[in-house]
């Protein structure tokens, strides 16, 4: 089947043969290409057309025999008894026994067949080639069998013979899909297309290979191909390639991985050896040739592999990563080598895989490094190495799946490893909120101050737990910080205790430090560290979450709504690609300070689908994070008009904060948001009285912007003169504490208390500094309800001059299709308005964000973002 074409050429041949023109045929080809099946067709052909055959075959046992094949000829031919000792004259043994062959095909054409011509004695090989000068006028024909690029006894010789003039030469071509799937339907029946296909790739379509499978799956047709191994494979490649067979088990070990410098590597060869023996692998059609040699049939490498020990290839793939890494492999390539060895277990191959893991831990971004070792753990290591990996990626995994993370902890610390594995255990178990656990594993005495910085964050947050005093060091200040005290922290001090953007940080610790900072601190000395926090591109998720939400925080303190909305943008981005199935600590942490940029920048919608999504719209845990978000999601719900769910939620939070043992580790402002409430609601006198408690809170803490918010709440409960007075403190007390939104928030009541007493002119003032700088902060919201009143109290509301909120719709739009690359013609086209209509709208969105131009426009998070 599909060797239609050699065989039409091998006829032509012996036709000429039977009219008297001596021919010599040569069919060459592969590996069992099916060269010998060809030669006993070709014979079968000429014995029915009346030839007489002699077929002969070389013999790797006799190629050593001077003149072997050709006394086996001459016998054949019926000759006398080859002479014990050939005399010195060969020419005249060569003559005598061509005068045998020319007297013989006297009666009837003779076709003497020689199959394996690389076996044959080199003194026959010298015969053959003197035959084959001698036929052209006789009915004499010699047909041979040789394997593409083996080797001979006598290359000269061989040349000789190959290029007679009388050659007729046909090369043994690969089977064709349809000759493949034709034996398959021979041998099995109707096979499937998938079944067929899978044997056709398991062989390679090689007619020796074909034909062992098909004849091992015809005995056991329930086997899967891939587990079909016949134990002539291998005897069938070293009888062929005798020379590389050493080679040959070495690419099946390596595999995809394979390289001549590797096979020396591990073979032990010099490099041009192993080059030599990769080529004639190569023409022996055994081996695809390239830069990353490999074998071309699975069925083979399988045949080779299974006779390969574990010792064997653990101590080859070794090798071959040994060489890997020489020639510059990632450590991620040499895991996902060694992985594919199939020996990983192996305590030698162990070794090799945790060094590359401990140097790809100290490079790779947290979700690749978790990915990698997810894939070591799923293919197994060595017990003595499996603590290692599990502690490695529980460690990982904190950034990405606390729950995940905590089962990897758990069972590397029931392997006996307790070195990194307790603390981090107890990280998972405090995000997934089981703080008791938590706690348990911490020593209560511990002098390590990863312990006493951990054990203090996750007691600070439970209402059940004790803060432990820890001295009057950088250690102490952060604990008593954490405790509710009030100490001052140096927050670049705490930043290099707590490193929170390292994988070993206490993140969580030094967000809870930031919030509280937010109230009593320079806004710029909290962005001083989350700006280059922001930076460290190996975080996981819920560590860059905590980042961004600490920056958006800071950002809004410092009346920078825009650039706070671009953070919670970010910071939502990395939420998105959270593993964890329920909310972690983090997120839960993390969430108040977006839903607050959130109510600024008016967007409800986006806000409550947040909350929705991770499960956080009903009723809460208890714990610190979940009160101040219930905080924010009740002040949330009262900024859009839900005002009965909001105090509902505020109320809640203030009955969790009173029954805390303590103040908690950031300040938890539900008063003034809960007494707004009441007003929007109609009950002054409960509103009243909440408000007046804030401010004796404020006043007593002497956090200024807390005081102004509480004074602005009061002063709105208050009536008359009483309530005036308020506003304008709120007013001075905001303005000192350089706090511009909380500042127009404030002028923006105070706006409406002097509208109410008549005073117009000094209300619509005051609404006009407001609606200033909410405008310049971007606070959408505000800017809105600010205008309002500003119209309420008979003041004409200009269009902001700056920010995004002063671009126009067209500005909007064409400032979009330019970030996305788009030239200004193109825009035009997409807009049907003229390119010089593009041009003065980008000059306009250019002057209105403060840019310099197009660059700086693409690379602004607040277009974007939008």
């Amino acid at each position: 089947m599909g060797r239609e074409s050699a065989l039409r050429t091998l006829d032509d041949g012996l036709a000429a043969i039977a009219a008297g023109r001596g021919r010599v045929l040569s069919a060459t080809g592969g590996a069992g290409a099916g060269k010998t099946a060809l030669l006993r067709v070709t014979a079968a052909r000429a014995e029915a057309n009346g030839f007489q055959v002699v077929s002969v075959a070389g013999s790797p046992g006799e190629a050593r025999f001077a003149h072997s094949l050709t006394r086996r000829l001459v016998e054949r031919l019926g000759g006398a008894d080859w002479p014990r000792r050939v005399s010195d004259d060969v020419r005249a043994v060569f003559s005598a026994a061509h005068r045998l062959v020319v007297e013989r095909a006297g009666t009837a054409p003779l076709l003497l067949v020689v199959d394996d011509l690389q076996w044959c004695d080199a003194e026959s090989l010298r015969f053959l080639a003197f035959l084959a000068h001698r036929v052209d006028i006789a009915r004499v024909g010699v047909l041979v069998g040789l394997l593409s690029g083996a080797g001979v006894a006598d290359p000269v010789a061989a040349a000789d013979l190959l290029g007679s003039p009388r050659m007729t030469a046909v090369v043994v071509p690969p089977l064709s899909p349809a000759a493949v799937d034709a034996l398959i339907a021979r041998e099995l029946g109707a096979a499937p297309a998938p079944l067929r296909a899978e044997i056709a790739e398991w062989t390679g379509g090689n007619p020796f290979l074909l034909s062992e499978v098909l004849s091992a799956l015809s005995a056991a047709p329930a086997t899967p191909v891939r587990m079909v191994v016949p134990p002539s494979v291998r005897g069938w490649l070293a009888a062929r390639a005798p020379g590389c067979l050493e080679t040959a088990v070495a690419m099946a070990v390596l595999g995809p991985h394979t390289s001549v410098e590797s096979i020396a590597e591990t073979t032990g060869v010099p490099t041009l050896e192993a080059a030599r023996a990769v080529r004639a692998l190569a023409e022996l059609g055994l081996v695809e040739s390239g830069p990353l040699p490999r074998l071309r049939h699975p069925v083979v490498r399988a045949a080779l592999l299974r006779e390969v020990t574990a010792d064997q290839r653990a101590r080859l793939h070794a090798s071959g990563a040994r060489r890997l890494r020489l020639a510059g492999a990632s450590d991620r390539e040499l895991v996902s080598y060694l992985l594919a060895c199939r020996v990983a277990d192996h305590p030698a191959l162990s070794r090799l895989l945790l060094d590359a893991v401990h140097r790809g831990a100290e490079v790779l971004p947290a979700s690749d490094l978790a990915a990698l070792l997810r894939s070591v753990l799923a293919r197994g290591v060595a017990p003595d190495a499996m603590a290692e990996v599990l502690r490695l990626a529980g460690a990982a995994e904190l950034d990405l799946d606390p729950a995940a993370a905590a089962l990897h902890l758990s069972e590397a610390a029931a392997t006996g490893a307790r070195a990194g594995v307790e603390v981090n255990l107890a990280q998972a178990l405090h995000a997934m909120g089981r703080d008791a656990e938590a706690l348990r594993l911490l020593a209560d005495e511990s002098e390590d101050a990863r312990v006493a910085l951990l054990r203090a964050t996750i007691a600070a947050a439970d209402p059940t737990a004790r803060v432990r005093h820890h001295g009057s060091g950088a250690v102490g200040r952060v604990v008593a910080a954490l405790a509710g005290r009030r100490v001052e922290v140096d927050l670049a001090e705490a930043w290099h205790l707590l490193r929170p953007a390292d994988p070993a940080g206490l993140a969580l610790t030094w967000h809870c430090l930031a919030r509280a900072a937010f109230d009593r601190t320079d806004p710029e000395l909290v962005l001083a560290a989350t700006t280059p926090w922001l930076a460290h591109d190996r975080q996981g998720p819920l560590r860059q979450l905590l980042a961004h939400s600490a920056h958006a925080g800071a950002k809004l303190a410092a009346g920078q709504v825009e650039q706070a909305a671009a953070a919670v943008d970010a910071a939502l981005a990395h939420l998105a690609s959270v593993r964890a199935p329920h909310p972690d600590l983090s997120v839960v942490a993390a969430l108040p300070a977006l839903l607050e940029v959130l109510v600024q920048r008016d967007e409800a919608e986006r806000a409550t689908r947040l909350l929705a999504e991770r499960g956080l719209d009903g009723t809460l845990p208890g714990g610190w994070h979940h009160t101040a978000l219930l905080a924010g999601r009740g002040a949330l719900r009262h900024a859009f008009g839900d005002a009965a769910g909001g105090l509902a939620d505020l109320l809640a939070c203030g009955s969790r904060v009173a029954a805390w043992d303590g103040p908690g580790p950031y300040p938890v402002l539900w008063r003034a948001p809960a007494a707004a409430a009441l007003l929007d609601l109609g009950r002054r006198g409960q509103a009243r009285e909440l408000a007046a408690a804030e401010v004796a809170c404020a006043r007593a803490h002497g956090a200024p912007v807390h005081l102004g918010a509480a004074l602005v709440a009061l002063g709105r409960a208050e009536d008359g003169e009483p309530g005036l007075a308020l506003l304008m403190e709120a007013e001075e007390v905001l303005r000192a504490a350089g706090s511009p939104v909380r500042l127009a928030e404030a002028l923006g009541w105070l706006g409406v208390a002097l509208a109410r007493r008549g005073q117009a002119k000094a209300a619509r003032e005051r609404l006009r500094h407001g609606l200033a700088l909410a405008g310049a902060a971007g606070a959408t919201r505000l800017v809105r309800a600010l205008g309002e009143r500003l119209s309420g109290a008979g003041g004409r509301v200009r269009a902001p001059a700056h920010g995004l909120s002063a671009l126009t719709a067209g500005e909007r739009r064409v400032a979009r299709l330019a970030i996305t690359g788009r030239t200004n013609q193109q825009i035009a086209e997409q807009l049907f308005v003229s390119r010089r209509a593009v041009e003065m709208h980008l000059t306009q969105v250019y002057r209105k964000l403060g840019i310099a131009g197009r660059g700086e426009l693409l690379r602004d998070p607040r277009i974007a973002a939008r």
